[in-house]
């Protein structure tokens, strides 16, 4: 036969009911949080202003400005060509081994970050108003090896 339940069983049975809905709410967020962080992720747009220099600072504190405009033709066409696929860190931005500042008549356009060997990334922020928005992409060794060849070959910089 069937025992009706006392008011304190009920209270914990809907109290039950509720943790188990929270966690499944919270479960499905985590699902969709990290889909989102491994799917395609956000697509850069690179701004229309020409680019007239890129200065280059590696972190032993070498610098050095490349003026030549096919080089920086091809390290835009680079960028451009990897515009998709961008994630905000989930934590602390990684440090770069290199930093690629992309200016026009003085005035920083974006900046472009490489990742350390082995690690796999590139990063991105545009000056626009406001904090800067971070952006990081994964990025092949050959990819890595491909840019740096181009922007560490010094003819054409000053």
């Amino acid at each position: 036969m069937w025992k009706q339940r006392s008011k304190t069983e009920e209270r914990e049975s809907v109290k039950r009911k509720a943790i188990t809905f929270a966690s499944a709410v919270l479960v499905l967020m985590c699902i969709v949080a990290m889909t989102y962080s491994l799917g395609h992720g956000r697509s850069i747009t690179m701004p229309s202003t020409a680019v007239d220099r890129v200065v280059v600072s590696e972190t032993n504190g070498t610098t050095f400005t490349i003026t030549d405009a096919r080089k920086i033709e091809y390290l835009l066409q680079f960028v451009d060509h990897h515009r998709n696929g961008w994630r905000r860190p989930w934590g602390t931005f990684p440090t770069p081994a290199y930093t690629a500042k992309f200016e026009s008549d003085g005035t920083m356009l974006f900046v472009v970050w490489i990742g350390r060997e082995g690690s796999g990334w590139i990063g991105f922020a545009a000056n626009s108003r406001g904090t800067p928005d971070q952006l990081l992409r994964e990025l092949s060794e050959a990819e890595r090896s491909e840019l740096l060849n181009e922007l560490l070959d010094t003819s054409g910089s000053r």
